[in-house]
């Protein structure tokens, strides 16, 4: 690219400007913006050192669900200590929500979960903080396909 870069202590002329990326140190790469004025008989060279770092990132890290999901059990199942129940307009719906001391995620509970807690609980949400329950990872059918869920375990916990 050639554009005029008026400077005070150089006349008007026409400059080069131009990128170089090279590695710098193991994770890290260097930019250097270079310009250089172009006057027939000398240059000058101006740099301007920008650092990118690389990062490894799992991209659940960057759109991470506000809510438990299927996935965060990694395959395992997990013992939980509820700490409230609340309902929670999730999307159109108004769903119960459990909240646990493990996690600052709370678990949307379908009628499947919520009807499990009820037998494991009784009926009323006021009575199942304190109550540990566990967690298994399983799959269920959902719009004609197979995909991962959360299942609250008809066991009881402690």
């Amino acid at each position: 690219m050639v554009a005029p870069y008026p400077t005070p202590l150089l006349p008007r002329v026409q400059t080069v400007v131009f990128t170089n990326f090279s590695p710098h140190k193991e994770n890290n790469v260097l930019g250097c913006r270079s310009i250089i004025r172009v006057d027939g008989s000398s240059f000058v060279k101006q740099k301007q050192n920008t650092e990118r770092i690389k990062q490894e990132m799992d991209y659940q890290d960057i759109y991470r669900s506000q809510y438990m999901k299927a996935d965060d059990l990694n395959g395992r199942t997990a013992t939980y200590t509820v700490t409230s129940c609340t309902a929670e307009t999730v999307g159109e719906d108004t769903k119960l929500l459990l909240a646990f001391s493990e996690t600052d995620r709370p678990l949307v509970l379908n009628k499947t979960n919520a009807v499990t807690m009820a037998e494991l609980h009784g009926s009323e949400t006021d009575g199942w903080g304190g109550k540990q329950i566990k967690l298994v990872p399983a799959t269920t059918q959902y719009q004609g396909k197979m995909v991962k869920c959360t299942r609250i375990s008809p066991e009881m916990v402690g």
